[in-house]
């Protein structure tokens, strides 16, 4: 890994900050989408995800709504495949969470 310009590179793939930026974007958005709202510990720091952060972020990829066109644009991804793969994800994380309260 090499500094080049103000650009990370990473395996012969070279990010700006902005895309740097929108990979996070989108990262935090699918692990708030597809986690359980609760404590977790993560190496030595505590990872606190609201009921809300899910919430709004299941609700961001069902609808579309907001900066999801811009994230998936800036990050090349097609946004129909995204928002599709990602309702198929969060529907069965619904499941699942459905069946740990029986």
């Amino acid at each position: 890994m090499g500094v080049l310009n103000n650009k990370v590179e990473l395996h012969n793939v070279v990010l700006s900050p902005e895309e740097k930026l929108w990979r996070a974007v989108m990262a935090t958005a699918i692990f708030d989408a597809l986690h359980t709202p609760k404590k977790t510990k993560k190496g030595k720091y505590k990872v606190f995800t609201e009921l809300s952060d899910v919430n709004e972020a299941r609700e961001w990829f069902r609808t579309r709504e907001g900066s999801f066109e811009t994230v998936c644009e800036a990050l090349n991804l097609n946004s129909d495949t995204v928002h599709k793969k990602m309702n198929t994800k969060i529907r069965q994380k619904q499941f699942i969470e459905r069946i740990e309260k029986i």
